[in-house]
C-alpha cells in the first residue's frame, strides 16, 4: 500500500507532487490472492504462484499476434514461462537482500505518469481502476508488480551504467563490424533453365507415393454448438430507466468528488518577518496581490502565475497553510502563515464543489455498471439452467430453444483452431481427445476462459489424410520442376566456380560468356548490406582474408540462384571516419552490452543455486 504519500510544497519551487492519488487506489481492484496452498513451484521457500506463470505464458504468446501455434511450440512457451518465472523469484530475493528498494514516491510517480492511465493528458482513477479490474489485478497487486520490476530495473541499470568499453577494445570492434569487403560476383538463376525441365506424370506418382507426410489434411469435425457468454447474460438483463435512475440514486456517492479549493500565496523565505508584514498591509491597502506576488515571492514556480496554485483537494498542503486555506471565505487574505517552507500570505480565490453530476451526465457508465453488476448473477442462473436442460432435453435445437440462444455452427474444426472458441484445451480434448465424441453426440457443458460455457455436438467427423492427387497434381509438378532447375543451376554453377579457381584473375564478363549468368557490379559491402543477398553477404564475411590474391567462392542463395564471388580487397572500420555521436552511441551500446551479459551471467548463476521445489500445479499449467 502507499501511505503516508500526499501532495505538498517543495521547497521554493513550488511543484505539487501528484502521488497523493495513489492514497484513493490502495483498496480499490479485485483479490489478489489465487489457489491458497497450492504452487507452481518454490523458490527457496517462496512460492510461485500460477498467476505469476499465467501472465509470463500470455506475455510470450501475445508476441506472436493470432499466429496459430502449434501444441508442441506452446508446451515449449509454457516451460519456458516457469523456467522465467523461477529466474525472477531468485532474482528478486537476491536484490531484497543487497537492499535495492523503490520508494512509495517513485511507484506513485510511475503510475501517474503511465499514459495508459491516462486521459488526455492526466491521470484517470477510474480509466485505471477499469484497465486493472480487467486485467484481474487490484491495485495493491500491481503495486506490487510494479514495484518487483522497478527493483530489477534498478538492477540493470546500475550493472549496465558502471559497465565500460576501453578504447582499443572499441577500436577493434569498429575495425571488424565496420569492415567493408570489395566484392564482384556473378548469379545464376533457376528460372533461367526451367524450360529446359519435363516433369512426367510417373515421377509426380513416384513422388506423390514417397512422400506420404507432404498435403495431408488434419482429422476436423463440423459443429453445432451452444456459447453462454457475458453478452448472452446482457442481453437477459432488462433494464429500463426507472431501474438505471434507481440504481445510480442507490451509487451516486460514488460520482462525488472532493470540493477542491483555489488559492494563490506569497512565499518569503524564513526571517523575512519585517517584508511580509508590510506586503500584507499593502495588500489590505489595495494593491495587486498578483503583481506583490510576481515580484516578491520567492515560489518560482506560482510567482509568474501571480501565485496561483490552481484547485487542491483537502489533505494536499502543508499543515498550516491547508488550516488557513479552508478557514477562509473567497476573497479572504490570510495573516501571515509560518510553515516548513517560509512565510506564506494566502488568498482564497475559489472554492470548487464536489457534486455528483446529474444521471443524464453519466447515462451511460450507469448504464455499464448496471450491467455488470448484475452479468455474473445472469451467467450463474443461465448456467444453472443450462445443466437442467443438458439432463432434460434430448437434442441440442432443443436446448437452443428452451434457453432461448442461438444454435451457432462451424465446419472444418480442428485440434489447432482458434476460432470460434480461442485456445480452450478442455474443448480440443472433448472433441479429439481419448474417448473424443462421435458424430451425432453432444457433449457435457464445458467451460471455457473469460467465464463461458459452451455444449457442442459433433455433426460430421472427418478422419485425417491427404489431398486427392488430383487436385496436388500441379503443385507437385511445379515443385520438381522448380527442383531439377535449382540443380542444373548449381551444377553450371559448380562448374563456373571451378573455372574461376582455376583462373582467379578471370574477367567475370569472359566467365559468364553465353551462360546467361547476370554480372553484378564490384563493388565495397558491409556485413549488413542489403543491396546483396543475405547467403552472398555471410559466405563474404565468412571466407579467408584476401592477402594478395583474391578470394573466390561459391554459395546457394534459396530465392536468389547459385552465386559465384570474388573477394578482391577488405578496408576496416575506421573509428575516426565516424561520427562523433555515433562514436558516443557505439560505445554506449557496447557498454551496455557488456552489462546486460553480466546481468544474464548473474541471473543463470542465481537460478543454478536456488533450492527449486516443482509444486503440484505444474501440471495445470498445460491449460493456460
Amino acid at each position: 500500500m502507499l501511505h503516508d504519500i500526499r501532495e505538498r510544497f517543495i521547497g521554493t519551487t513550488g511543484k505539487i507532487i501528484l502521488a497523493v492519488i495513489l492514497l484513493l487506489l490502495a483498496g480499490t481492484g479485485l483479490n489478489y490472492t489465487l489457489t491458497p496452498n497450492r504452487f507452481v513451484a518454490k523458490v527457496d521457500g517462496e512460492e510461485v504462484s500460477l498467476r505469476a506463470v499465467n501472465n509470463a505464458f500470455n506475455s510470450q504468446v501475445a508476441n506472436f499476434g493470432d499466429a496459430d501455434l502449434p501444441a508442441a511450440f506452446l508446451d515449449q512457451i509454457r516451460a519456458s514461462a516457469v523456467e522465467s518465472v523461477i529466474s525472477r523469484t531468485a532474482l528478486q530475493q537476491y536484490l531484497s537482500k543487497q537492499g535495492f528498494a523503490v520508494s512509495d514516491e517513485m511507484i506513485a510517480n510511475d503510475i501517474v505518469s503511465n499514459p495508459a492511465f491516462q486521459t488526455d493528458g492526466q491521470f484517470d482513477r477510474e480509466l485505471y481502476d477499469r484497465l486493472l479490474a480487467s486485467n484481474q489485478f487490484s491495485a495493491a497487486g500491481y503495486e506490487a508488480s510494479q514495484r518487483g520490476q522497478m527493483v530489477i530495473n534498478q538492477f540493470q541499470e546500475t550493472l549496465t551504467n558502471s559497465a565500460f568499453i576501453t578504447p582499443s577494445e572499441f577500436r577493434r570492434r569498429i575495425e571488424l563490424t565496420g569492415q567493408q569487403r570489395e566484392v564482384e560476383y556473378a548469379t545464376i538463376s533457376p528460372d533461367s533453365y526451367l524450360d529446359q525441365v519435363n516433369v512426367s506424370e510417373e515421377e509426380i506418382m513416384a513422388w506423390y507415393e514417397n512422400s506420404p507426410t507432404r498435403f495431408t489434411t488434419p482429422a476436423s469435425v463440423d459443429l453445432e454448438y451452444l456459447l453462454i457468454d457475458e453478452s448472452v447474460a446482457r442481453a437477459r438483463i432488462d433494464v429500463t430507466d426507472e431501474l438505471l435512475l434507481a440504481y445510480y440514486q442507490g451509487i451516486a456517492g460514488d460520482y462525488e468528488g472532493e470540493q477542491q479549493r483555489r488559492a494563490s500565496h506569497i512565499l518569503l523565505n524564513d526571517g523575512d518577518d519585517a517584508l511580509a508584514a508590510e506586503l500584507l498591509e499593502r495588500i489590505n491597502a489595495g494593491e495587486s496581490f498578483e503583481a506583490l506576488a510576481q515580484e516578491f515571492s520567492v515560489d518560482g514556480g506560482s510567482a509568474a502565475n501571480g501565485g496561483d496554485l490552481g484547485f487542491v483537494a483537502k489533505g494536499n498542503f502543508t499543515g498550516p497553510v491547508e488550516d488557513a486555506v479552508y478557514a477562509m471565505s473567497v476573497g479572504d487574505v490570510s495573516d501571515v502563515v509560518e510553515s516548513q517552507f517560509g512565510l506564506h500570505i494566502i488568498r482564497l480565490d475559489d472554492i470548487r464543489t464536489g457534486d455528483a453530476p446529474d444521471f443524464e451526465t453519466v447515462r451511460a457508465d450507469v448504464t455499464e455498471r448496471f450491467y455488470a453488476d448484475r452479468t455474473d448473477g445472469e451467467l450463474a442462473a443461465i448456467r444453472s439452467e443450462l445443466d437442467d436442460q443438458y439432463f432434460e432435453n434430448a437434442t441440442i435445437d432443443a436446448m437452443a430453444a428452451a434457453l432461448g440462444i442461438e444454435l451457432q455452427t462451424t465446419d472444418g474444426f480442428t485440434a489447432d483452431s482458434i476460432l470460434p472458441f480461442g485456445r480452450e484445451p478442455a474443448l480440443q480434448d472433448t472433441v479429439f481427445g481419448p474417448g473424443a465424441l462421435e458424430a451425432g453426440q453432444l457433449s457435457e457443458p464445458v467451460s471455457l476462459a473469460d467465464d463461458r460455457t459452451a455444449v457442442v455436438r459433433v455433426v460430421a467427423r472427418e478422419p485425417a489424410g491427404r489431398q486427392p492427387l488430383e487436385q496436388v497434381k500441379e503443385d507437385i509438378r511445379e515443385l520438381l520442376r522448380a527442383e531439377a532447375a535449382d540443380a542444373i543451376a548449381a551444377e553450371r554453377g559448380a562448374q563456373l566456380a571451378g573455372a574461376l579457381r582455376a583462373e582467379p584473375n578471370m574477367d567475370f564478363e569472359t566467365l559468364t560468356l553465353n551462360t546467361g549468368a547476370e554480372v553484378a557490379e564490384r563493388r565495397y559491402i558491409e556485413r549488413s548490406d542489403t543491396q546483396v543477398p543475405a547467403a552472398l553477404a555471410a559466405a563474404v564475411f565468412n571466407a579467408p582474408l584476401p592477402d594478395g590474391a583474391p578470394r573466390v567462392g561459391s554459395v546457394n542463395a534459396p530465392g536468389s540462384g547459385f552465386l559465384i564471388y570474388r573477394v578482391s580487397d577488405l578496408k576496416p572500420g575506421s573509428v575516426p571516419d565516424l561520427p562523433q555521436a555515433q562514436i558516443d552511441a557505439g560505445r554506449r551500446q557496447l557498454a551496455t552490452q557488456n552489462g546486460t551479459a553480466q546481468v544474464l551471467a548473474i541471473v543463470s548463476t542465481l537460478r543454478d543455486d536456488a533450492d527449486v521445489e516443482m509444486g503440484d500445479l505444474l501440471e495445470t499449467t498445460q491449460g493456460l
